[in-house]
C-alpha cells in the first residue's frame, strides 16, 4: 500500500538532473495513479507514475501539459498502456456508477481494478486480501469494470463501476478523477492498493461459492469435466498455424470429450467461456456466452466448484476455473510459459505437494493423443481424490470400503490413449 493523502511519499528524479521533484498532490488517471510534481531547479511541472502496481520498481515521468515522455524505465507493454492513458485525457468520459454499501471512515484504501487484461483486473481485486493480511482495518473503495462488479467481496464499503468494456476500462476518465478528488477531500488518509502477489487468497469471498469439496456422493461420481473456451487463443494440432483455428479447436475439444467418454461413459461434460462458434454434441452442456452476463458467470463458478477437472488454453480465463475446481490442466503456448506461475496467485491456499498434484500445464506443441491422455488421467486422479476426501469425512458409521465400492471407477488408472485424425493416422 502507498499513501495518496496526506501526500504521496515517493521520490522522483527530475529529468533535468538538477534536483528531485517536489510532490504536491496526485491524479488518478484511469488505471494509473500519478504524483503531481514540480522541479525546484527548472520549474517545470511533471506527472510521475507512483511506485505501485506494475511501476513499483521503475520510473515513468511525463511533462504535465504535453504528455511528452521525459523518463521511462518500464517494460514496453506497460509504458504503451500509460501513453494511451495520457493521450485519452481529452476523450469523452465513460459514466461511473457509485454503489455505497455503508459510509466510509476517515482511513480509506482505494482498490483500482481497471486494466485491459482480465487477469490483471482480478489480481488487483484479490489484493484486498493482501492488504487485510498486512493489517489494514479501514474502509475500502473498489473501482471496477462492470464484469467484475459481482465479484467484489462484502467487506468493500463502496464500489465505483466504470461503465465500459475490458478493452477501454483503463483509459483516463475525468468523472472518475473527480470522484477520487472528492473522496480525498472527505478523509484524513487515503491509501492505494498494490497489485499483490504470493499472498493467500480466499477465492470464495470473490466468487461467492466455496471451492470443490467432496461432501456428498454426487460430488464423486459421475466424473465431471469442464472445458473453458476462448476464440482469441486456440488449441491447434501441435500448435501449428491453422487457416481456421476456432473450427480446429472445436474439432479437437469434441474429440477429447468423445475419447474420454469412451473410457468414462457416465462423463458429465460442460463448456464455459466467451464465443459461440460451432456446436458441441447434444450430451455436452454448452454454457458459453457471446457477451458478459453476471448471472451466467455465477453459474460458471458453481459449475467449476463441482468439477473434478477444468481444462483450457492458458490465460486469464483459466484463473477462476482452476481456483474453484478440484484440478486443472492448461495447454500452454511457449510464449506464455513464463507466466504459468503468476496467473495462479490463489494457489497458496494449498500445500506445494497438493498444488503440483492438482494443477498441470501441457505444452501446446504436445500431440493431441498426449493432451487427451493427460486430461483423462488427471480427471480420474481428481475423481479418486474426491472419493478419498469423502471417505475421510464419512458419517453414520458407513465404512470406507462401502464408499470405495460405490465409486470404484474413480480409482481406475487409464492407459495412454491414441487419437486418430480423419485419415486414421495417430496425431
Amino acid at each position: 500500500m502507498i499513501d495518496l493523502l496526506p501526500a504521496p511519499l515517493d521520490r522522483f528524479p527530475c529529468p533535468c538532473g538538477a534536483s528531485d521533484l517536489a510532490v504536491h498532490g496526485f491524479r488518478l488517471l484511469g488505471m494509473a495513479p500519478f504524483a503531481r510534481t514540480r522541479c525546484p531547479a527548472c520549474q517545470r511541472h511533471f506527472l510521475a507514475h507512483l511506485h505501485v502496481g506494475f511501476c513499483d520498481l521503475g520510473n515513468f515521468i511525463v511533462e504535465e501539459t504535453t504528455s511528452a515522455v521525459e523518463l521511462s524505465l518500464l517494460p514496453v507493454w506497460y509504458a504503451e498502456f500509460l501513453h494511451t492513458i495520457l493521450v485519452s485525457r481529452d476523450w469523452p468520459s465513460r459514466p461511473v456508477r457509485q454503489q455505497v454499501r455503508r459510509p466510509h471512515g476517515a482511513d480509506v484504501l482505494l482498490v483500482n481494478c481497471l486494466d485491459p487484461v482480465y487477469g490483471h483486473c482480478i489480481r488487483r481485486l484479490y489484493s484486498i486480501d493482501a492488504c487485510r493480511q498486512q493489517g489494514f482495518t479501514g474502509s475500502i473503495v473498489a473501482i471496477v469494470p462492470p464484469f467484475l462488479e459481482w465479484q467484489v467481496p462484502d467487506d468493500v464499503d463502496e464500489v465505483w463501476v466504470v461503465e465500459t468494456g475490458l478493452r477501454d476500462c483503463y483509459l483516463a476518465n475525468a468523472e472518475l478523477e473527480a470522484m477520487a478528488n472528492r473522496l480525498a477531500a472527505s478523509v484524513s488518509r487515503l491509501r492505494y492498493a498494490p497489485v499483490a502477489y504470493a499472498h493467500t487468497v480466499d477465492i470464495a469471498r470473490y466468487q461467492k461459492v466455496e471451492p470443490f469439496k467432496a461432501t456428498q456422493d454426487d460430488l464423486v461420481s459421475p466424473p465431471r469435466l469442464t472445458l473453458n473456451w476462448r476464440e482469441d487463443r486456440c488449441w491447434t494440432v501441435r500448435g501449428e498455424a491453422s487457416a481456421d483455428p476456432v473450427t480446429e479447436q472445436l474439432r479437437l475439444y469434441t474429440l477429447l470429450l468423445q475419447t474420454i467418454r469412451e473410457h468414462a461413459p457416465d462423463l458429465d461434460a460442460a463448456v464455459t467461456g466467451y464465443g459461440r462458434s460451432g456446436a458441441f454434441p447434444a450430451w455436452v452442456q454448452d454454457m458459453r456466452l457471446a457477451e458478459h452476463d453476471a448471472g451466467t458467470e455465477r453459474r460458471w463458478a458453481e459449475r467449476y466448484a463441482r468439477s473434478h477437472l477444468t481444462l483450457g488454453m492458458h490465460g486469464s480465463n483459466m484463473n477462476v476455473p482452476a481456483a474453484l475446481s478440484r484440478g486443472a490442466v492448461e495447454i500452454v503456448e511457449p510464449i506464455h510459459w513464463t507466466s504459468i506461475g503468476v496467473s495462479w496467485q490463489w494457489v497458496n491456499r494449498v500445500s506445494a505437494w497438493e498444488a503440483v498434484s492438482r494443477y498441470r500445464q501441457v505444452p501446446l506443441s504436445s500431440s493431441v493423443s498426449d493432451i487427451v491422455t493427460v486430461a483423462l488421467q488427471q480427471l480420474r486422479r481428481m475423481q479418486g481424490a474426491a472419493a478419498y476426501e469423502l471417505i475421510s469425512h464419512r458419517k453414520d458409521g458407513e465404512s470406507a470400503q462401502a464408499i470405495a465400492a460405490r465409486h470404484g471407477a474413480a480409482f481406475t488408472q487409464p492407459a495412454p490413449v491414441v487419437c486418430r485424425d480423419g485419415d486414421g493416422r495417430p496425431f
